[in-house]
């Protein structure tokens, strides 16, 4: 029985639900009214064109680049060749830092690197001919060195040690000569002044010194005369044989494996000492990395580059972009490659066009607000563009051709049931709501698919003095 009731409820509902939608249908379709009172706001004509649909964002116009550029060392600024504004090519120098210590420490190593490239090249040349022949002339010295060290005493010495030997017996006789002339004279005559020694004392010490003389020579020549080998000689002569013959031997064969090795390493510390000379001169240096144009300079000759911020902004203004963000329910239509409109406020009205170089596949949230990161990048620039100017774009995400169309504000949506009205005036001057199809949309305008035909007026009324649906 329960179960009858339900059934029978259900029946009922379903009945009057029925009943209901058919009486708003007839209303809807109602006949056309003709009332004289009707205030007609405004009217137009159902025709055909073209419809686009568009998503319109604001963002600020960038250059294809921005980099900031530091020095990598900490030092006075020693001069700046740029300016703001000023285009500048890749490779450029912008600026220097005052780098002296450093620079006199790459000169040094350059210095270092010339000698140890001169060492290096003598040391793995081939030997030349003068260098074998000095080389075998020292043999030939040290072989004539040995010989005359072992032959003995030389004949000079010996003369000179029997010169010497005579010069001394001349001279004890000559003292004994004067000796004698001296006895012949009276004794009163023969002293000296007082306190003096007399002349017999002075004239016995001057012969005890002459023989002695005498000895002494005789002595150096009977040793001469005996000498053997001078081995003191001999080894030095020998030493340097040995020298001359390792020299020979060196210039022939060449320089070692090892000595090669020890060169090239001592070549390659020098050159590595230059490189990083180089290299910290090269810290001191700023240089543009590619064409472009100075933004911002923040040097001052004399004092040391910022620390926190750009010392000099490079901008790549080879071509602009401008980064936009759209809606989540406009990104769908958003594609690569779609072509933009770009309006820049300091350009008038004149337009520039663009096309969508990116769109990012992550959105931002901000709150209840989804919105993807949109670039549309300049095709067609200005001379007068810079970056930083405010741009509207406007990306065309559909187009229609030859379709029928209307003015967004003539038509009427029913929130309950989401179909769609317009009130159409006939030759008779009546005025109907007639059902119709929606198309594509964008801002201003709605293709029209179904419901109405090409040049029929469409007119706007307000609800208070026209109401088709008779309420």
């Amino acid at each position: 029985m329960k179960r009858v009731l339900q059934l029978t409820l259900i029946i009922g509902v379903v009945a009057v639900a029925t009943m209901l939608a058919l009486q708003t249908r007839a209303q809807q379709t109602a006949g056309p009214v003709s009332d004289p009172s009707v205030n007609v706001i405004d009217s137009t004509t159902v025709e055909r064109s073209n419809l686009m649909v568009t998503v319109t964002g604001t963002g600020a116009v960038a250059a294809a680049r921005e980099l900031a550029l530091r020095f990598e060392v900490t030092a006075p600024v020693a001069e700046v060749l740029i300016r703001e504004g000023q285009s500048v090519r890749a490779g450029d120098v912008l600026a220097r830092l005052d780098l002296d210590d450093l620079t006199a420490a790459f000169e040094d190593a350059q210095v270092a690197l010339e000698a140890q490239r001169v060492a290096y090249d003598a040391l793995v040349a081939p030997p030349r001919d003068v260098d074998i022949a000095a080389a075998e002339a020292s043999i030939n010295s040290a072989y004539a060195a040995i010989a005359a060290a072992a032959e003995g005493p030389r004949p000079e010495a010996l003369v000179i040690a029997q010169l010497q030997s005579e010069l001394a017996r001349n001279q004890l006789w000559q003292s004994q000569l004067e000796r004698d002339r001296t006895m012949e004279y009276p004794p009163q005559f023969r002293g000296g002044a007082t306190g003096a020694p007399s002349a017999e004392i002075q004239q016995a010490s001057g012969l005890a010194q002459a023989e002695l003389q005498i000895q002494i020579t005789e002595a150096n020549y009977s040793a001469t005369a005996n000498e053997g080998p001078d081995q003191s000689a001999l080894g030095s002569a020998r030493a340097q044989l040995t020298q001359a013959e390792v020299a020979l031997e060196r210039l022939v064969d060449g320089a070692s494996e090892i000595e090669r090795q020890q060169a090239e390493l001592s070549l390659r510390q020098v050159e590595l000492s230059i490189e990083q000379a180089e290299t910290m001169l090269d810290r001191g240096i700023l240089r543009a990395p590619f064409d472009g144009v100075i933004g911002e300079n923040n040097l001052v000759v004399g004092e040391l580059p910022p620390q926190t911020s750009a010392a000099i902004l490079l901008l790549d203004n080879s071509h602009f972009h401008v980064d936009l963000t759209v809606d989540e329910t406009d990104i769908a239509g958003v594609q690569l490659g779609q072509p933009a409109e770009l309006r820049l406020e300091a350009l008038g009205e004149e337009p520039l066009t663009g096309t969508v170089s990116r769109v990012d596949l992550m959105p931002t949230v901000q709150g209840q607000l989804v919105t993807y990161g949109v670039r549309v990048g300049v095709t067609e620039s200005d001379p007068l563009v810079r970056a930083g100017m405010t741009s509207t774009a406007t990306l065309t995400t559909d187009q229609l051709e030859d379709v029928l169309v209307i003015p967004n504000r003539f038509v009427r949506i029913d929130r309950d049931t989401q179909r769609a009205f317009l009130t159409v005036r006939n030759i008779e001057g009546q005025y109907q709501d007639v059902e119709v199809t929606l198309g594509l949309r964008n801002e201003t305008t709605s293709q029209i698919i179904d419901g109405v035909t090409e040049g029929q007026t469409i007119v706007l009324v307000p609800r208070s003095s026209f109401n088709p649906l008779g309420g």
